[in-house]
């Protein structure tokens, strides 16, 4: 099934999901998932399908939410002043990756839903966000300001002295995605005004360019 952000019952949006064929054909009407104040965002399932977690924003807060994707009341994980965003869950579904904008500053958090406790994996003073998962779970990939313009930066979780920045050529760098296979990382850069799809070794080095639309692609 796809889960997607919808305002076709109200406004701000909610998630909804549409069940898929075999052959990945809609199956049966599309259910509406979460019905609260506020808009639901960045829905991300976990890796056996049986949950979504996603962003809640309301009153100018934003807090980690999880559904069940067969339905059924949401929880909220978050719940602190700050804004929380962009979960993305670990391979083996037992953490949430997700950028955390406190005193002026985002960095990056894991978020233990089992323990409803967080640990903070960046403290840079340059923005993080955008975090990725490796296929293994053994490392994070991201987007970084800390060298003055968005990069992207792979480090392993818990050792921000391991980060190492991976893209050099451009002045906005984002939107970091590994392949099935960890050996590369797909993002989106900024060239000559417009944002362009990109592909980079994780091991380092230069990065080839896959679109070439005068239009952003993300």
């Amino acid at each position: 099934a796809v889960v997607y952000v919808s305002d076709q019952v109200k406004s701000p949006p909610d998630l909804w999901i549409q069940p898929l064929a075999a052959d990945g054909s809609p199956s049966g009407a599309a259910r509406r998932l979460t019905d609260h104040p506020g808009t639901a965002a960045y829905p991300s399932y976990s890796p056996d399908g049986r949950w979504i977690a996603y962003h809640r924003a309301l009153q100018g807060r934003r807090n980690i939410w999880i559904v069940p994707a067969a339905g059924g009341p949401p929880v909220q994980f978050t719940s602190d002043a700050a804004v929380d965003i962009h979960p993305t869950w670990s391979p083996d579904g037992r953490r949430i990756l997700l950028a955390r904008e406190e005193n002026g500053n985002t960095d990056l958090y894991e978020l233990d839903p089992g323990a409803g406790s967080s640990r903070r994996l960046t403290t840079h003073w340059g923005i993080d966000v955008g975090g990725s998962w490796s296929p293994d779970g053994r490392r994070i990939a991201f987007c970084s300001a800390r060298s003055g313009t968005p990069q992207i930066y792979i480090m392993s979780p818990g050792d921000e002295g391991s980060a190492q920045r991976i893209t050099f050529e451009g002045d906005y760098n984002c939107s970091p995605a590994w392949s099935p296979d960890g050996r590369h990382i797909a993002f989106a850069g900024r060239r000559q005004g417009s944002f362009q799809i990109f592909v980079v070794p994780a091991a380092g080095g230069a990065a080839r360019q896959l679109t070439f639309a005068g239009s952003n692609e993300d």
